[in-house]
């Protein structure tokens, strides 16, 4: 299964949001999130 990291990214500040974390600290989480899921996923390929 793939996912695109836009798509990860939308999951994460969903999910953030819907536990009540302002807007633009979701956003900035759920690229962390992505950015850092992003990585361990290619490192786990190498």
């Amino acid at each position: 299964m793939k996912v695109t990291f836009e798509q990860l990214k939308a999951a994460f500040n969903r999910v953030l949001i819907s536990r009540g974390v302002d807007s633009e600290t979701a956003d900035a989480c759920a690229e962390m999130f992505a950015r850092t899921t992003e990585s361990g996923v290619l490192f786990s390929r190498r």
